[in-house]
């Protein structure tokens, strides 16, 4: 650094002490093993840049890693571009071994962002899942070595991808040592608002929003740069710059530059300025430098952020030494950082300087630039970055490098990027015989990406191709996107459309076409899926699928089995005999067939374990959602795991596993709270009501708080459970008619899903005991009966017993004693313990308030005999008190041993006790190795156990 601009350097940090004793708290968290999670809000120039910095060296100086990024304009369309810029250098920097430890695990799922590994076919959603598990437990890894600051400027020019990164590793960071800074400028254009309102919004967030220098702080600066400034001088200073600290210190330069002095006459000329033309000043100093000076920095304005000098030369048309002089005069005159890469001092300048560059020229460097770099094999993003800032010009070369990124951001869950690449490849435009394609992709691009334009793409791709193969294909795409904007009825005519190709192939095809078949059971499956869920395609679709019901299992096809899948949910929906729903299930499943042909990530598998759970078959569905989760653990599809969670959780609450399904069910709203977020609500649904069986009320009220719940899901038969659960949640907290009200609500939206079956979600009984502690016991007995009607069709013994229970409630009198008994009755035969405990209970309560409390002290004892196996607290506090009513004094829950386990600690415990390690636990489990620890030195405490075996024979007497 030369002396001429180490003494233009700002003084420390003026009026920023609340910021620096933030940032100074939250280094200490995360040093202590808490992490935090600074954001930095403030207009350009204010001196946010200048925060991270401080956070950067004092992190250093106090034995932390730092991992620092930023955004750029250039870059903002790269998935994980700043993502890879933090966590690339340790990579990096590790030897052979610590990298391999490093990428270990689950962190292995990032491996194909730094090795330049081909990206595993999977659907985009599932890979950017796993890309973003892969970067969490890349990021844990690295903190168990030593705390970790990651410091990310210029958030509001960052990419999607890392922005949902930095989300995901929020909704984890509580229990990392790892700070995480961020800033970004307030409602900057072209930047992701919606995700940086969220990181903003998150809890774990703390927002700091740096002003600008008041009029003493502009005074120090003056000060620190020009000795004895007179008061007018300063005055000026302030009211052109608006305190703003970087223009403030390009105004001080250029009038250094000048040589003019900090006196009252020199005022009156800085008056005359705007904040604008100081900038422009900037520019003024830029054009009286040496010659080649403002060609370097175009340039190095064009190449972006981190420019090389080799690249900045070639670009500018300079030979090396040159552009060398070039650089040191720019570095001199404060426009440039000194050293390389290149880089502009001020992301403010940086922006002045390629807007002062007439945009013909910018065009013409963009494309020369993307050459350049294309020859010197740079990164694909980094190419196809270049070329959006060209002007088109019919480049069959253009088209093809866009359309190359465009499927490597797909492949990394980035559709966004991939509409902008696609977008930019249709205005090339490309040539006629690519023309057909490069919409395709865009349609399916902006149908991953959520927009309505994708509609509009596939339709115009289908009037420029003949094959009807490929019709089918595209027909498919566009069945889907009308499915997942809500127009079933459009996406069912779109799957007949494509199966109507079909049949043109199929009509003149010999012999067998395997691929051609599974084709056509693909659309079927598409096709039926779709319309069991239109009332106005459902009676027909249904007898469609008739015939398969007698298929046997050996002679199902991997398509047909799909269809197998899809006709036992329109039965199951529709109320059916429960045990033709079980056996087309286990058709479906073909004893593991199933799994072997489809993998783990197969949602014909998800819908085969949830119907036989639905069904009461808990005995079949178990070992479907153990052997897949087992396969998805060897597979490494993280979302797979995390359907089979949230789907073991049912069963476990069922049976009374409350420990189990709560755990279950938070691992699957902790990996569903990012973009992934189909399954979210009813993940949601099967927390709170096992945390309201637990009587934590509160915490069951934030599990199922969503803001935006009707917006995301209201169209989906997702957004039933979410009512149902806020309905339960209302009935707690004793307002009664607020529950009434969730319930209806829900049942209008199952209805309006056309799912008739109380299997799904018992939503009348809930409304009937809504009603009746609201006090309408004729609407209760209403919603009950309708309740118990509907469940003996399906005929499954536990929604025939629940509905039964609320029935001999509503009914009350010796009918509703006859009612309630026969609920016992029914339950016994079932595998959900809780829902017996709860009629047992329910029922000796009813005959002691008949005036038999010694009648109603046997079906109490054993109620709260499970209630407390189960830790089902509500239903033990309930059996306790008829017990006292009817004269006995009930057993006192054991407090110790296996009982006193935390629900956490029950979880972490048996997954050690099957022999897994830590980091297996809490990958599993989506939380940190650290947190692992916590449990597991709890539980040897609570047990009095000190190893992994005496915790597996501990676990086994309980």
């Amino acid at each position: 650094m030369s002396k001429e601009h180490a003494r233009r350097q700002s003084p420390k940090l003026l009026e920023r002490e609340r910021e620096l004793e933030a940032i100074e708290v939250a280094l200490a968290g995360a040093r202590a093993g808490e992490g935090r999670l600074l954001y930095i809000e403030a207009h350009a120039g204010i001196g946010k840049s200048g925060l991270l910095a401080a956070a950067r060296e004092q992190a250093s100086t106090t034995g932390m890693d730092v991992l620092a990024g930023r955004g750029s304009v250039l870059e903002r369309d790269h998935s994980f571009g700043v993502a890879t810029q933090l966590l690339e250098p340790p990579l990096a920097r590790a030897t052979e071994a610590a990298r391999e430890d490093l990428l270990g695990g689950a962190a292995a799922l990032a491996r194909p962002l730094f090795e330049n590994h081909a990206i595993a076919a999977a659907a985009p959603e599932d890979q950017l899942f796993s890309l973003l598990h892969g970067l969490y437990w890349l990021t844990s890894n690295l903190a168990e070595r030593r705390p970790l600051l990651i410091a990310a400027d210029d958030g509001h020019w960052t990419d999607r991808s890392s922005l949902r990164f930095f989300l995901y590793l929020a909704q984890r960071l509580r229990d990392l040592p790892v700070a995480l800074l961020t800033a970004a400028r307030p409602a900057e254009p072209g930047a992701s608002e919606d995700l940086l309102r969220q990181l903003k919004s998150h809890e774990a967030t703390e927002v700091l929003g740096p002003r600008a220098l008041t009029r003493h702080g502009v005074e120090g600066v003056v000060k620190a740069r020009m000795p004895r400034p007179e008061a007018p001088f300063v005055d000026a200073c302030a009211e052109v710059t608006d305190g703003n600290p970087y223009l403030l210190n390009e105004l001080l330069a250029d009038a250094e530059d000048r040589g003019t002095e900090p006196t009252a006459a020199s005022a009156e000329l800085l008056g005359q300025l705007a904040p604008d033309s100081v900038l422009q000043a900037a520019l003024v100093r830029l054009t009286r430098l040496p010659s080649g000076a403002s060609a370097v920095a175009r340039a190095v304005a064009v190449l972006g952020e981190e420019a090389g000098a080799t690249h900045a030369a070639d670009l500018a048309g300079l030979d090396r030494d040159e552009a060398g002089a070039a650089a040191d005069a720019l570095v001199a005159a404060e426009l440039l950082r000194p050293g390389e890469p290149l880089a502009f001092v001020h992301p403010l300048l940086h922006s002045a300087i390629y807007a002062d560059t007439p945009a013909s020229e910018r065009a013409r460097a963009h494309a020369a630039a993307a050459r350049m770099l294309e020859r010197d094999g740079a990164a694909w993003e980094t190419v196809a970055a270049h070329l959006l800032g060209c002007n088109p010009s019919a480049d069959a070369w253009t088209v093809e490098q866009l359309r190359g990124a465009a499927k490597r951001s797909l492949a990394q869950g980035a559709p966004e990027s991939a509409v902008r690449y696609l977008t930019r490849a249709l205005e090339e435009p490309p040539p006629p015989e690519s023309r057909p394609d490069v919409l395709v992709e865009l349609g399916q691009a902006e149908s991953l990406a959520g927009k309505a334009g994708a509609i509009v793409r596939l339709e115009q791709a289908l009037e420029l191709i003949d094959d009807p193969r490929r019709r089918a294909d595209i027909l498919r795409d566009l069945g889907w996107t009308l499915q997942k904007t809500g127009d079933l009825r459009g996406a069912v005519e779109a799957f007949d459309r494509g199966l109507a190709e079909l049949g043109k192939v199929t009509g003149t095809t010999t012999g067998g076409d395997a691929a051609l078949q599974v084709e056509v059971a693909s659309l079927q499956n598409a096709h039926l899926g779709a319309a069991m869920l239109e009332p106005g395609y459902a009676e027909r679709a249904h007898q469609q699928l008739a015939g398969l019901a007698e298929k046997p299992a050996a002679e199902l096809s991997p398509g047909e089995r799909g269809l197998v899948s899809v006709a036992a949910m329109h039965l199951l929906f529709r109320g059916e005999d429960h045990e033709r729903v079980i056996a087309l299930c286990e058709r479906a499943w073909g004893a593991g067939q199933l799994l072997e042909e489809e993998g783990s990530n197969s949602p014909t598998i998800y819908h085969v374990f949830g119907l036989l759970s639905w069904a009461d078959a808990l005995e079949a569905s178990e070992p479907v959602i153990e052997a897949t989760l087992e396969a998805a653990r060897r597979e490494g599809s993280i979302t797979t795991m995390a359907i089979c969670l949230y789907g073991r959780a049912w069963p476990r609450y069922w049976r009374g596993d409350l420990a189990g399904a709560m755990t279950d069910a938070q691992a699957a709203v902790d990996a569903w709270s990012g973009e992934y977020s189909m399954y979210l609500p009813v993940a949601a649904y099967w927390l709170a009501l096992s945390l309201l069986e637990r009587d934590e009320v509160d915490a069951a009220a934030h599990a199922i708080d969503f803001p935006d719940a009707e917006e995301r899901w209201g169209q989906t038969n997702m957004y039933g459970a979410l009512l149902a659960a806020q309905g339960r949640v209302a009935s707690a907290r004793g307002d009664h008619g607020e529950a009434v009200r969730r319930h209806e609500a829900a049942g209008n939206s199952v209805i309006g899903s056309v799912v008739a079956n109380p299997a799904v979600i018992p939503w009348r009984s809930y409304l009937s005991e809504a009603r009746l502690a609201a006090g309408d016991r004729d609407g209760a007995r209403e919603a009950a009966e309708e309740e118990v009607r509907r469940a003996r069709k399906f005929g499954a013994a536990r929604p025939i017993g629940i509905g039964l229970r609320a029935a001999g409630l509503a009914e009350g009198g010796a009918r509703g004693l006859e009612l309630l008994a026969e609920a016992v009755e029914v339950l016994r035969s079932s595998p959900s313990a809780l829902e017996l405990a709860r009629a047992l209970i329910d029922a000796g309560a009813a005959v002691r308030r008949d005036g038999r409390p010694g009648d109603a002290r046997e079906p109490l004892r054993e109620g709260l005999d499970m209630a407390q196996r189960l830790g089902a607290v509500v239903l033990e506090r309930q059996a306790s008190d008829e017990l006292l009513a009817s004269g006995v004094r009930p057993r006192r829950r054991q407090a110790s041993g296996v009982d006193a386990l935390t629900p956490s600690e029950r979880r972490v415990a048996e997954m050690a006790a099957e022999g897994m390690t830590n980091r297996e636990i809490a990958q599993s489990l989506f939380v940190t190795v650290n947190a692992v620890r916590f449990h597991l030195r709890n539980t040897y405490v609570k047990l009095e156990v000190s190893s992994r075996e005496e915790l597996g024979v501990a676990l086994g007497h309980a």
